[in-house]
């Protein structure tokens, strides 16, 4: 097992499921996220300071990790006129054809979807570390994005948000979330209407 931290902790089993989350280079105000950031830290240190069980604080970390992904969510659906990736079908297609080629390479591809300003990702059976994995994917989508825009620079954020999956009802329950991304957003009225989702047809069953 591989754990290391940069501004989130990440914690990376060589055998897990994982639900990943990458965002555009500067898609969020600094103040929102800093914000954000500040009131999780202040959760954790109120979460060791009141909880002894060491399973029982380990168990709540991992929910607290979950509801800030999910409030750091909300927030990018809330900024997705900054840039749009997906009104450029040929600059979401890199992206969406980037995940589809690493499938079988560096990863199996549970599921998948491209937002204006944001990617959600779920994959498993990983041939090397997450972290490598991601510096591949986001460091190709990167410079052919850049050549398509004639431009230069950092494209996507540094740090990407890994959560490793623990059960079939949260796996069940992810999916869901990254499917139905575009239509939370007001993006669509089904996900199978928004050209840059897929889900494996095997993991669609039930």
């Amino acid at each position: 097992m591989i754990e290391y931290k940069k501004n989130l902790p990440h914690i990376l089993p060589e055998l897990g499921v994982f639900f990943v989350t990458f965002r555009m280079h500067n898609s969020l105000p600094l103040d929102k996220l800093m914000k954000l950031k500040s009131d999780y830290k202040h959760e954790i240190y109120m979460a060791r300071q009141l909880i002894k069980n060491s399973k029982t604080l380990k168990s709540r970390i991992y929910d607290l990790y979950d509801n800030y992904f999910h409030d750091f969510d909300s927030l990018l659906d809330q900024y997705l006129e900054k840039f749009n990736l997906t009104e450029n079908q040929n600059i979401a297609n890199i992206v969406k054809n980037a995940i589809f080629y690493l499938d079988e390479k560096e990863y199996k591809l549970i599921c998948f979807t491209v937002m204006p300003n944001h990617v959600h990702l779920i994959i498993y059976k990983l041939k090397k570390p997450l972290f490598k994995i991601m510096q591949v994917l986001k460091g190709y989508t990167s410079r052919e994005i850049n050549k398509m825009l004639n431009r230069r620079g950092k494209f996507w954020h540094t740090e990407s948000y890994d959560n490793v999956i623990r059960s079939r009802n949260e796996l069940a329950n992810k999916i869901k979330y990254v499917l139905n991304n575009p239509v939370k957003a007001g993006l669509t009225n089904h996900w199978e209407n928004w050209g840059y989702s897929y889900c494996n047809p095997k993991f669609l069953e039930g």
